[in-house]
Order: structure tokens, then C-alpha cells, then sequence
């Protein structure tokens, strides 16, 4: 038996950032990511999804990540956006944009 523990990243995409990747029901597409490595960054972690993971990186490639969503790790904002180092055990959230101020 091996003592390799499993580790997740919990990754999080609200709409309409979700129905753009091929997620066709209502609200948030929620996956888990299996990680091999401690420290590894967002983008590493959606590369590591065949399904969505690396339809979002696609589309991201495409578009500007900045006009699109915000993201956030833990429930806290990041702007190092897919640049962000994350661990087994965070959720990534990619939020919908707000206007205000």
C-alpha cells in the first residue's frame, strides 16, 4: 500500500465565465483537481484537468483575463491571477467581475 497521499485543488467557476467553457447548467461548475505537487500555480492546476481545466486555460488564452473574471484563492482576491502559487486543500474561485465604486 502506498503512502502517497491524494491532494486536491477545489477549483470554482461562476458564470458566465462557466457557460463559456461548456458548462450548461445554471450557477457556479465546481471540480476538484488532483495535484501532484505542493506549490504549484493556478495554471498548473487547470492543466492538470482535461475537461474543464484546460477548456478554461483555452479560453482565457483567448480572451482577456482581466475584462473576464476576478480570482480569488481561499476567498481572498489575488492579482497574480493564474500566477498564484496554491496548495492541496484551496479552493480557486474565478468570481464574475463587479462594476461600483
Amino acid at each position: 500500500m502506498s503512502n502517497e497521499k491524494t491532494s486536491y485543488v477545489l477549483v470554482r467557476v461562476y458564470q458566465p465565465v462557466a457557460s463559456k467553457i461548456g458548462y450548461e447548467k445554471t450557477g457556479a461548475l465546481e471540480f476538484p483537481v488532483k495535484v501532484k505537487d505542493e506549490g504549484i500555480t493556478i495554471k498548473e492546476v487547470l492543466s492538470y484537468d482535461e475537461k474543464y481545466g484546460q477548456n478554461l486555460l483555452s479560453f482565457f488564452e483567448k480572451n482577456d483575463l482581466n475584462k473576464i473574471t476576478t480570482v480569488a484563492v481561499n476567498g481572498k482576491i489575488t492579482h497574480e491571477k493564474l500566477s498564484k502559487i496554491v496548495s492541496s486543500g484551496d479552493t480557486v474561485l474565478f468570481l464574475p467581475l463587479y462594476g461600483g465604486g
